[in-house]
């Protein structure tokens, strides 16, 4: 449907506490002006799969103007802290980018860091 009634006036998001709703909103691409039924949830997901924060989103259309984003962040089991940030572990790890003291790096880490068999560092500390 094309008819402006169903055109997005209001995105929110809710659940995140290490990433803005901004950021979510940029990555999705879901904007203020799209047609609500132009938004495929699948694309949404794909487009938030990269983000070494967010576990899992779910789109819900409130017509006729209002799409609700509700992210799942990803809980990390340990942080270890690295020069001037941490690597993080979990059940499912990624690249983490962290704020520290106001500096936000990023970085990548294994869980082979940790490994007891490995004698040289691992991929992520060999960089």
């Amino acid at each position: 449907m094309r008819s402006p009634y169903f055109r997005i006036a209001e995105v929110e998001v809710h659940g995140t506490q290490r990433v803005s709703p901004e950021e979510v909103i940029a990555l999705t691409g879901v904007e203020p002006g799209l047609s609500i039924f132009s938004i495929r949830a699948q694309d949404v997901v794909k487009a938030v799969s990269g983000h070494p924060w967010i576990q899992d989103v779910d789109l819900a259309r409130q017509l006729p103007d209002k799409v609700v984003l509700n992210i799942t962040e990803r809980d990390p089991f340990l942080l270890v802290p690295y020069r001037t940030s941490f690597f993080g572990s979990g059940p499912r790890w990624r690249s983490v980018s962290c704020a520290f003291h106001s500096i936000r790096t990023s970085f990548a880490f294994s869980n082979r860091i940790f490994s007891r068999r490995r004698s040289t560092p691992g991929p992520a500390l060999a960089r």
